[in-house]
C-alpha cells in the first residue's frame, strides 16, 4: 500500500485539554477542540484522497478525551506519563508520599533496586522529588525507595553561646560574616537568632545553594555563596571584608558548626588571616534503628549519603545487625566528594562509590542513576 493511517477521533464536550502523539499522553491546551475539529477536517480530505485513487489501510479508534488511549503491545510495559514527576517504576515508603505504582517486569516476577534515603526523619523530600522525576531512574529496574534515617540531631557543647554571640552579648562583638554550611547549620542559626530578638547579622555566608534556600525560608538574606558547595571552596573565594580593610583590622567571622564538622574552613580562612570564632552548636547523633529498618537495610543496594555522619551511622548500625553483612559492600550514592572520601576511608571500593563533581541535589540524582545502572549491570538484583 502506498500508505496507512489510524484517525483518532475524540468525543466529550467535557474533557480535559489533552493530546496524544506516538502513544503517549502529553498535557497541550485546548488540543481536544483543536484535534476534534482536525480529525473531522482530516476524514473529509480522506475520502477525497481515496476517490482520487490512493490505495490505504485506514482504522478509526475512537475514545474519549478522559481516556487513556490503547497502546501497542511492544510499548505497554515502558508507558510513563510525562507529567512530572513520572511515578510508574518506583515504590516503597518514601515514596508512598506521591503514591507511585509498582511496575513489574513483563514475566510478572518482582526484580526490585531497594535504595536507602538515609538523611534524618522528614529531610528527604528533595532527594525524592529529585529521583521520582528522573528519567533514568527505574527504566532498567524497578526502584523501592526506602527511608532509612542514619542520624539524628542533639544540641552541641556551644549551643548556648550562639545567641550572645549574635547580639553582641557576653564578651562577644559584633562580625564581619557569619558562615552556614548545612541547612541543620541554617535551621539552630535562624532559631537563635529569633530567640536573640533577630539582631543585624552582618553578611551571612552560605556553603552551597541547599543552605542558602534553607536560610531564604526563615527570612536570612545571604550574601555570598561560592561556585562549589564544599568549604575548600568557601575558603578561597570568600573576600576580605571592606569595612574591615578600611578600618585597617582583620575581617571576623562566626561559624555556629557541627560538633562533628572538620576544620577545614577555619584553619583555611585563619591562614589567609581571618579572624574564626567557631561554635559547635549541634551535634548528629547515630539514629537508632527499629528492627525493620534493619532487616530493610539489609536489602540495600544503593545507600544515599549526605553527611560522613551519615555513613558512620550506617554502618554502626548495621555492625549491630545480627548475621548482617558489612555496610561498606554496596553502592554509594554521596551528595559530594567529602563523603565520598569517608566511603573511602571506611572501605567502600572505587567501584561502588559515586558522586557528582559538584555538590547538589540534581548531582546527587544522577550519581543515584549511575549507581543503579552499575548494580543492574552486575546482575547484583
Amino acid at each position: 500500500d502506498l500508505c496507512s493511517s489510524t484517525i483518532i477521533w475524540f468525543e466529550g464536550a467535557s474533557a480535559p485539554n489533552r493530546s496524544f502523539e506516538a502513544g503517549v499522553m502529553t498535557p497541550w491546551p485546548a488540543s481536544c477542540r483543536l484535534l476534534s475539529r482536525g480529525a473531522t477536517l482530516l476524514a473529509t480530505i480522506w475520502t477525497f484522497a481515496l476517490a482520487a485513487g490512493f490505495s490505504a489501510t485506514t482504522s478509526f479508534t475512537k475514545f474519549r478525551c478522559d481516556q487513556t488511549p490503547p497502546l501497542p503491545p511492544s510499548q505497554r510495559s515502558r508507558r510513563r506519563r510525562p507529567s512530572t514527576p513520572p511515578l510508574p517504576a518506583v515504590s516503597g515508603s518514601a515514596a508512598s508520599i506521591d503514591a507511585p505504582v509498582e511496575r513489574r517486569d513483563d514475566d510478572g516476577d518482582d526484580e526490585v533496586a531497594v535504595v536507602a534515603l538515609t538523611r534524618e526523619d522528614g529531610k528527604n523530600a528533595k532527594l525524592l522529588r529529585a529521583l521520582l522525576s528522573h528519567p533514568r531512574i527505574g527504566d532498567a529496574i524497578p526502584v523501592d525507595l526506602e527511608e532509612i534515617p542514619c542520624i539524628a540531631h542533639a544540641d552541641g557543647p556551644d549551643s548556648d553561646m550562639l545567641g550572645p554571640a549574635l547580639s553582641g552579648k557576653g564578651g562577644f562583638g559584633a562580625f564581619d560574616y557569619v558562615a552556614v554550611t548545612s541547612p541543620e547549620a541554617a535551621r539552630v542559626l535562624a532559631a537563635a537568632w529569633e530567640a536573640a530578638g533577630r539582631p543585624d547579622l552582618g553578611e551571612v555566608v552560605a556553603v552551597g545553594k541547599a543552605t542558602e534556600e534553607a536560610l531564604l525560608r526563615e527570612g536570612i538574606r545571604v550574601g555570598f555563596v561560592p561556585s562549589k558547595a564544599t568549604a575548600k571552596t568557601l575558603v578561597e573565594e570568600l573576600p576580605e571584608s571592606g569595612d574591615a580593610t578600611m578600618e585597617g583590622r582583620l575581617t571576623t567571622l562566626l561559624y555556629p558548626a557541627s560538633a562533628k564538622a572538620k576544620k577545614t574552613l577555619e584553619q583555611g580562612l585563619e591562614e589567609r588571616g581571618f579572624v574564626v570564632t567557631r561554635l559547635d552548636t549541634y551535634d548528629t547523633i547515630p539514629a537508632t534503628w527499629t528492627p525493620e529498618k534493619k532487616n530493610k537495610a539489609d536489602l540495600v543496594r544503593v545507600a544515599c549519603f549526605a553527611s560522613p555522619s551519615a555513613i558512620t551511622g550506617w554502618l554502626q548500625n548495621l555492625e549491630d545487625t545480627e548475621g548482617g553483612r558489612r555496610g561498606n559492600t554496596i553502592a554509594a550514592a554521596c551528595i559530594g566528594e567529602t563523603s565520598a572520601q569517608m566511603c573511602r576511608d571506611m572501605g567502600w571500593d572505587e567501584g561502588n562509590i559515586f558522586y557528582p563533581e559538584k555538590p547538589g541535589v540534581d548531582g546527587w540524582a544522577e550519581a543515584v542513576a549511575d549507581a543503579l545502572e552499575a548494580v543492574a549491570a552486575r546482575g547484583e538484583v
